[in-house]
C-alpha cells in the first residue's frame, strides 16, 4: 500500500512505471554495451601498446604508467559516452571534471612533480639500476627506479628513499656503471 502511495505521489501509476521502465532497458543497455566496448578496446590496446614498447624500452616502469595512463583515458572516455547514452549532461560533468582536475593537481603538485621527474629519469637514463651514484650526499647502489622516487642502498645496508624531483634539480655522480 506504501509503495502505491509513493509512486501516486509522484504521480505515476504502477503501470506507468513499469512502461517507463521498459523505455529506459534500451537506453541502459546501449550504454553497458559502450563501456563494455571501450573497456575492451583498452585491454586490447594495452597489450598491443606492451609487446611494442617492451621491444622499444626496457625500462618497466615507465611502460607500466604509460599502459595504466592510456587505459585511465579509454574507461574515462568509455564511462562519458555511457553516461551520455544514458540521458546525463555530459558538459557539465567535463566542467566538474576539470575543474576537479585542477584543484587536484594544485593540491598534489609534489608528487606531480616526481612522477614527471621520475619518467624524465626514465627516459634519459642517467643511471640504471645496480649502479653505483652518490646523490645528494647518499652514495649507495641504486635498487629501483619508481616513478615517484629511487631507492638507493648505503654501505650500511640503509635503504634511502630520494624524491625524483630532487634528482632532476641536484647533482648526481655515478661512481660505478653496471655493465
Amino acid at each position: 500500500m506504501q509503495s502505491n502511495d509513493c509512486l501516486s505521489s509522484l504521480g505515476l501509476t504502477s503501470d506507468k512505471l513499469i512502461e517507463r521502465m521498459y523505455l529506459f532497458l534500451p537506453q541502459l543497455a546501449s550504454a553497458i554495451l559502450i563501456f563494455i566496448f571501450f573497456y575492451l578496446l583498452a585491454k586490447i590496446f594495452n597489450r598491443v601498446f606492451k609487446a611494442a614498447l617492451k621491444k622499444c624500452s626496457k625500462k618497466r616502469a615507465l611502460i607500466d604508467f604509460l599502459l595504466s595512463v592510456s587505459k585511465t583515458c579509454f574507461i574515462v572516455v568509455g564511462s562519458t559516452s555511457a553516461l551520455g547514452t544514458l540521458g546525463f549532461n555530459i558538459s557539465a560533468i567535463v566542467a566538474s571534471l576539470g575543474l576537479s582536475g585542477l584543484a587536484l593537481g594544485l593540491a598534489c603538485k609534489d608528487v606531480i612533480a616526481n612522477m614527471i621527474s621520475g619518467i624524465l629519469l626514465l627516459l634519459y637514463q642517467t643511471f640504471d639500476i645496480e649502479d653505483k651514484v652518490e646523490i645528494k650526499g647518499v652514495e649507495g647502489i641504486v635498487l629501483a627506479i619508481d616513478l615517484r622516487y629511487t631507492t638507493v642502498i648505503n654501505e650500511r645496508k640503509e635503504l634511502c628513499y630520494i624524491p625524483n624531483s630532487t634528482l632532476l634539480t641536484s647533482n648526481i655522480r655515478v661512481i660505478e656503471k653496471k655493465q
